[in-house]
């Protein structure tokens, strides 16, 4: 079986238990508490907990001891869950993201056996989705709900999608379908419409800080910079956590460059490809345009709310419309990155134009 079962452990104390993230317990408890629908569709941004919450969603579908509309985490159900062992639960994930769960079950799932794939595949490929649709035309193992996780939708190739289109639209009445993605505009429309659609909330800071401040205790990070760094990563606590762990780009050498010069050294920030990715590099340069275009408006920034002072200074060279012209090139060349053929090259090609926002 290609889909293999599992449970996402990340920022959990408990390895295999899932705990819902602070930030999202009032709006779990507001929309199960109108009964799930048999075919939902969870959308967000990036990084603020959305498997986590499918994850726990399925959870308390699968708990055969329910209790104010959250698992109880004790039966028997909840225990295999939690060892990635319960038959009724599925999840369908590329190759390269099964390691956001605990446990990989089937080896075959998780390693390629392809051989035009020399690395694990990016894309949820149709034997993948047939297999877990085969395994549904039995009956639930307990007698009960049954689940399929699909994680992230966009990454399913286009037959594996319209594989899943009939099955969304005539389900099984307890049989439910989890379908989380972080480009909602990206899912073929046909997918949508057989969905409810629920979009998740950005985290409060007031909820997320003292979260973040707990799992940063031995990272020696004061509650200020923990603070910036919220700012600074958008609002999404696990790209903060991230940042905490030393796992993701650290823009502290991009933001000194942008703040000393206007004409910025090629060279250096080319370099810097050498171990960060272009994305990284294009949204913290498209961070950085967005308050300066904020500060332009009188508005106080929103990313680098440290960094206002220079950013007031910018300002009185700015050309605002070559401004509102480059916030719609990096939107572009944001799309791009995702396979990007020549990255020095699109990447000197931006910092050109960054230096034309400014009146020599």
């Amino acid at each position: 079986m290609s889909g293999t079962k599992g449970i996402s452990k990340e920022g959990q104390s408990i390895p295999g238990e899932i705990h819902l993230y602070p930030w999202f317990e009032d709006f779990y408890q507001e929309f199960v508490i109108n009964g799930v629908p048999n075919s939902l569709l969870i959308y967000g941004e990036k990084d603020i907990g959305k498997l986590n919450f499918a994850l726990y969603l399925a959870n308390y579908l699968i708990c055969e001891n329910k209790t104010n509309h959250k698992p109880c985490l004790k039966c028997q159900a909840c225990r295999w869950y939690s060892m990635a062992n319960h038959p009724d639960f599925f999840s369908i994930l590329p190759e390269d993201s099964y390691h956001l769960l605990p446990f990989a079950v089937n080896p075959d799932a998780v390693v390629s056996t392809s051989s035009e794939d020399k690395k694990q595949s990016k894309y949820i490929r149709i034997d993948q989705v047939r297999d877990i649709l085969s395994v549904n035309e039995l009956s639930s193992y307990r007698g009960g709900m049954r689940v399929i996780l699909i994680y992230p939708v966009e990454s399913m190739r286009v037959e594996a999608a319209n594989c899943l289109l009939k099955s969304l639209e005539e389900p099984a009445e307890n049989v439910f379908y989890i379908l989380v993605t972080h480009r909602l505009e990206s899912i073929l429309p046909t997918i949508r419409s057989r969905c409810r659609l629920l979009a998740l909330p950005k985290p409060s800071q007031e909820l997320s800080i003292p979260w973040l401040s707990e799992q940063a205790q031995l990272s020696n990070k004061s509650q200020s910079e923990i603070e910036a760094l919220f700012l600074e990563m958008g609002r999404s606590p696990l790209k903060v956590l991230n940042a905490i762990d030393g796992n993701s780009f650290n823009s502290t050498f991009m933001l000194n460059e942008l703040c000393s010069s206007s004409s910025l050294d090629h060279t250096k920030f080319i370099d810097l490809l050498s171990h960060a990715e272009l994305s990284d590099l294009l949204t913290c340069l498209q961070k950085w345009c967005i308050d300066l275009y904020m500060v332009y408006s009188g508005v106080s920034p929103r990313y680098f709310p440290d960094k206002q002072l220079i950013l007031k200074d910018k300002v009185n060279k700015l050309d605002i419309l070559e401004l509102n012209r480059f916030l719609k090139l990096l939107i572009q060349e944001l799309k791009l990155t995702t396979h990007p053929l020549f990255p020095k090259v699109q990447l000197e090609a931006v910092l050109s134009k960054y230096a034309q926002l400014f009146k020599s």
